[in-house]
Formats: C-alpha cells, sequence, structure tokens
C-alpha cells in the first residue's frame, strides 16, 4: 500500500494507533505493536485523500433551459387528466433550436426513472426516495429534444422499476388501455399506455428483466430493449450495471427504429458503451424507409434473412400455452414471408431465471 499526500495532512484526518488497533480487532486481524504507528500513518493519508475526494462536485452535464424551456410542470390529477394512471408529472419541453428534424412534431413521455432536470423522479417510490429533483438532463432527453422531438411529461413507473405488474406506482395503478382493472405489465407501464391510447407518439422505457417488453406486448404496441451499451444510460437510475438497458416504444416499427437511431451511440460518459460507436453511427430509422419506400412488391421481402428460434422458450412450464401458439404463428408467417427459420438450443437458458435473480441488485424499500 502506497499513498501519496503532498504537504501537511489536515490534523481533521489523523488516525491514532488506538483507532488501527480497534479497526483491526475489529476485523479479526492482529497487528504486532511494533507496526501500528507505521500503520497510522498510512491510514491517516488514506483518510486525507479520502476527504479531499469526497469535497470534489460530481460532474453534472449542464442544461440550458433557454435551448430547452419547460414549462408548466405539474402533478395530474384525476383519471382522465393521468389518462388512468399513465402520467406521473405533465409539462411541455421543446428544443427552441433542434439539430436535426428527425423527431419533428413527435410527442414522447419519458419513464419516470429518468432524469428530466428540474421535474421530480419518483422512480414509482414514495416517501424520501421519491422526492428527487434531478439538476441533470439524462443524455437520451438531450438527444430527443436536440431531434425536434416534444416531451410532453414523465410516464408513470412501478416501484423500484422492480414490478411486472401496474398496481405498484406512487402515482397509482396503471390499467390496460383495452381493460380497465388488468394490468399494463411493468414496470414501464406509464410508458405502453401512453403510447397506446394515442398520448403520445413514442415513449422511453427502461428494461432489466422485461420491464420495457413485458408492458409493451401487453398494450399492443412496439418496443426495442436496445443491445446492452448502444444506449446510454446516463442520467437513468439503474439497477444493475450489467443488466440496465433504456429503449424506444411506439405504436409503429418504424417510429421505434427512428427513435432508436436517435438515441443510440457513445456519449462520452456512460463507460458501458463501446468508444467507436458515436451517436448516428447506425442508421436504424433511415436503412427502414429505404426498405419500405423501395416500393419491393415481392412475396418475399424478408428473403435473406435469418430467424433464430429458441427451442427451450415453448415447452417452458412459465410460457402461456395461447402465447406460444400465437408466438408459433407469428414464426410461420416470418417464413411465408421468405426468412430463413432455424431452431437453435441453448440448454443453460432454463437456469437463466436463477442467473438473473442473482444478478439482479436486490432493493428493499422501507
Amino acid at each position: 500500500m502506497s499513498v501519496l499526500v503532498l504537504g501537511e495532512t489536515d490534523q481533521a484526518s489523523l488516525v491514532s494507533t488506538d483507532e488501527v488497533e480497534i479497526l483491526a480487532h475489529t476485523h479479526n486481524l492482529t497487528i504486532p505493536t511494533s507496526e501500528l504507528q507505521d500503520w497510522a500513518t498510512l491510514l491517516t493519508g488514506l483518510n486525507h485523500c479520502a476527504k479531499e475526494v469526497l469535497t470534489i462536485p460530481d460532474y453534472c452535464p449542464p442544461v440550458d433551459t433557454t435551448l430547452y424551456p419547460r414549462t408548466n410542470i405539474h402533478r395530474p390529477l384525476g383519471d382522465k387528466e393521468t389518462d388512468y394512471g399513465g402520467w406521473a408529472t405533465k409539462t411541455t419541453i421543446k428544443c427552441t433550436q433542434p439539430k436535426s428534424n428527425e423527431l419533428k412534431g413527435k410527442t414522447l413521455a419519458i419513464k419516470d426513472a429518468i432524469a428530466i432536470a428540474g421535474i421530480k423522479c419518483t422512480n414509482g417510490i414514495g416517501g424520501k426516495l421519491g422526492e428527487w429533483i434531478p439538476n441533470v438532463d439524462a443524455t437520451l432527453v438531450t438527444r430527443i429534444l436536440d431531434a425536434g422531438g416534444i416531451i410532453l411529461g414523465k410516464s408513470a413507473c412501478e416501484a423500484g422499476c422492480l414490478v411486472a405488474v401496474s398496481d405498484t406506482s406512487v402515482t397509482g395503478n396503471v390499467h390496460n388501455p383495452y381493460a380497465y382493472g388488468y394490468s399494463t405489465g411493468g414496470s414501464s407501464s406509464g410508458s405502453a399506455r401512453l403510447v397506446s391510447t394515442g398520448n403520445v407518439d413514442m415513449a422511453i422505457g427502461a428494461d432489466q428483466g422485461g420491464s420495457l417488453r413485458k408492458p409493451s406486448a401487453n398494450c399492443g404496441v412496439v418496443g426495442i430493449k436496445p443491445t446492452w451499451g448502444m444506449v446510454p444510460y446516463t442520467g437513468c437510475l439503474s439497477l444493475e450495471a450489467t443488466l440496465d438497458h433504456a429503449g424506444p416504444m411506439a405504436r409503429t416499427v418504424q417510429d421505434c427504429a427512428t427513435l432508436l437511431e436517435v438515441i443510440a451511440g457513445n456519449d462520452g460518459i456512460d463507460d458501458r458503451q463501446p468508444y467507436n460507436w458515436p451517436q448516428g453511427h447506425v442508421k436504424f430509422g433511415e436503412e427502414l424507409k429505404k426498405f419500405f419506400g423501395s416500393g419491393t412488391t415481392s412475396e418475399t421481402p424478408l428473403k435473406g434473412i435469418k430467424v433464430g428460434i429458441l427451442v427451450e422458450g415453448f415447452p417452458s412450464a412459465m410460457t402461456d400455452p395461447n402465447v406460444a401458439a400465437a408466438s408459433r404463428s407469428a414464426i410461420s408467417k416470418l417464413a411465408e414471408l421468405g426468412a430463413e427459420v432455424k431452431e437453435i438450443s441453448i440448454p443453460f437458458y432454463k437456469d437463466s431465471g436463477l442467473i438473473w435473480m442473482v444478478g439482479m441488485a436486490m432493493v428493499r424499500i422501507f
């Protein structure tokens, strides 16, 4: 162990030999009396360094509220204003000088686990934990605004983003758009509902174990869980760094692809991202537009596309027979359209739930 301290050590950082002895005893360690002073000196230097580092302010990307003004911030009340639980907070945020028109005129909701400066971010939780008001905008929020998108508020999300149903959020139950009193799925419950009911054109969800995909399926919208590290998680509340994903939700595949193109790419802050993957590197939306605009009349437009089918996913006791049947019907349709459908086997898949439970950060909410 080596500690470098320039100048005199702050007296408040001094660690005595008695404190070293107590610390060692607490951890079942024995330090020879002749070495106590040496350890006291080393730990004093470390203590000094730690205190100095803790005084350094955290880096927060500045938010220009002149360029990105936010108006009429308020908590909606009543079923109609919340769209039966979909909204957590309402506002209007629009860039005064957008850099592109990729999302021009498109309205969006941002999951209430993602930072927007000056707007409470509850993460679906009550009490002090749900009182956080960020002073930063998440990277993906800035990118949406720079592309001409209009953010209309924060969408409700489930408590701590740890629930796959929609009756745990501090802002209230989020009802399924097709059946009042039924679940939208979670935890990106509000995002899915607001897109499905037409309150917004698009939304952002976050996914650690299906939190974006489940509500998208339950509400009949398109949701994409991007490749890990594709979308910067900067400004999003994390559950577990190896499982965190933020992604687009929309009513069409084209809108989802366009939104993904806007938010994807390295931001220089999130170290989970490859350095050589700049924003706009892959033209998800543009490529889809080319495909749809090619005027192809082919009966097999998916020719050359390979689709892998995980065989272990169907006999699972966790798979509803109706879902399995619908999935197989969709797979057949893909084959009819020319895709090469190929079964693949991952025997380890049966243990994936166990692995996820161990990998996921366990949060106890008091």
